[in-house]
C-alpha cells in the first residue's frame, strides 16, 4: 500500500501558503449547541409563535404574553462595531 501526503496550499496575492492541517483548525462555537430538529418539526415550532402559543390541538403551550416577550425587540437602536475578519482569505468582517 502506498500512502500519499497532500498539502493543500492557498495564493494569497503572490504568496503560495500552506493551509493549516485539519488537527490544527480550531472548531468555532456553534449557536445550535449540538442539537438538530427536522423541517416538520421547526414548522411546528413556527406555529407556536403565529398561533399565539397555542399547538396545533389548540392546547396553550405558551401564553400570549410570553410570545409577546419572545418577539418584543429588546435592544431597540444597540449598533454592532465592524468585527474584523480573523482570516482574510476565509472569511469578511461582520457586520
Amino acid at each position: 500500500m502506498v500512502w500519499i501526503e497532500w498539502n493543500a496550499h492557498i495564493k494569497i496575492g503572490d504568496n503560495l501558503l500552506q493551509r493549516p492541517k485539519p488537527e490544527q483548525i480550531i472548531q468555532p462555537e456553534e449557536g445550535h449547541g449540538g442539537l438538530s430538529s427536522t423541517a416538520r418539526d421547526y414548522a411546528k415550532f413556527m406555529r407556536l409563535y403565529l398561533k399565539s402559543g397555542a399547538v396545533d390541538s389548540g392546547e396553550n403551550l405558551l401564553s400570549p404574553e410570553t410570545i409577546k416577550l419572545i418577539t418584543t425587540n429588546s435592544i431597540e437602536s444597540l449598533k454592532a462595531e465592524l468585527q474584523p475578519e480573523a482570516m482574510p482569505n476565509l472569511s469578511k468582517a461582520f457586520p
